[in-house]
């Protein structure tokens, strides 16, 4: 009977559990199997054989144990090893992180790994078709050798699937590191408001969907304009966007309250609450808030 050898250096007891849970799968067919450890300086020798009953074919016996190797294999990639070579990825490419860091990292592009680019929801389909290419590129390496040494396996053999682990740390690595100064953007805009002298009680916020934006009193008037100035030409000379100058118009009011008639989702809506926290509060709606969808009202009129 065929006997394949899995070597490997790490993670020794996913290996050792995710073969035997594979084999026992065979026992219930009356076909039972060995494994064999012996170790080798760091390596660890895992020798698997079946035992078939009855009058199998050694032939079928042999695909049945390179499949089911395989199988354990892909999992174990996919689920153990992905794991320990991610850390190792970003290690080689980036060095200035902090433990901390290289933490968050390692998880973010753990989780790229297993969403949907366009959705950002869990990807079932996509983790089968990695695991199943994978389980593929097994079986047929096991049809030409006996031995499989699992670390350059994956190295040498799924270098597209290796690329794959790359590209997902260099896009976790852009992540974190946008997400950093995003952070330290809104602490320096805290500091501002915080220090900045209230001009309005309170201020609400109207979105059309076009992206311009009014800025109402609490009497539901224009806010004067003598707040605003040099906004129009910022926009202009420095290429801000209507969300950037919407956030640099209330900092320069600073009011005490914001009410934003739009929805949540906006983007700009996540950063008007992260700076001015407990100050903001969303409409639950109102004859304002159809101005999003497109109104152009008379109530944008100064009164």
């Amino acid at each position: 009977m065929e006997s394949i050898s899995i070597v490997t250096s790490s993670n020794i007891e996913p290996v050792r559990s995710r073969l035997y849970r594979e084999f026992s799968l065979l026992q219930d067919e009356g076909i039972l199997f060995k494994i064999d450890e012996r170790q080798t300086g760091e390596m660890i020798f895992f020798g698997c054989r079946l035992i078939p009953a009855g009058k199998t074919p050694a032939g079928d016996t042999d695909k049945i144990l390179r499949y089911y190797v395989a199988s354990a294999i892909a999992d174990l990639i996919v689920n153990d090893f992905q794991l320990g070579l991610l850390p190792k990825i970003l290690k080689s490419h980036y060095a200035n992180f902090t433990e901390e860091e290289k933490q968050q990292i390692v998880a973010r592009a753990g989780q790229l790994l297993t969403r949907n680019v366009e959705t950002g929801e869990e990807d079932l389909l996509q983790l089968i078709n990695r695991r199943n290419q994978i389980l593929y590129k097994v079986v047929d390496y096991l049809n030409t050798s006996n031995k499989l040494i699992i670390e350059g396996f994956v190295r040498f053999w799924l270098k597209d699937y290796f690329q794959e682990l790359c590209e997902a740390v260099d896009r976790a690595v852009d992540g974190f590191v946008v997400d950093r100064e995003y952070q330290e953007f809104i602490r320096l805009l805290k500091h501002f408001v915080a220090i900045q002298e209230p001009k309005a009680d309170e201020v609400h916020v109207i979105v059309r969907a076009s992206g311009l934006f009014r800025l109402l009193d609490r009497d539901r008037r224009v806010v004067d304009n003598e707040y605003l100035e040099g906004f129009v030409f910022d926009l202009v000379q420095n290429q801000m966007d209507y969300d950037d100058l919407l956030v640099s118009a209330l900092i320069t009011i600073a009011p005490r309250k914001i009410v934003l008639h739009f929805r949540k989702k906006r983007e700009v809506a996540q950063t008007i609450v992260n700076v001015f926290e407990e100050r903001v509060e969303f409409c639950p709606g109102c004859q304002f808030c159809e101005v999003e969808q497109g109104t152009d009202s008379p109530l944008w009129r100064r009164r």
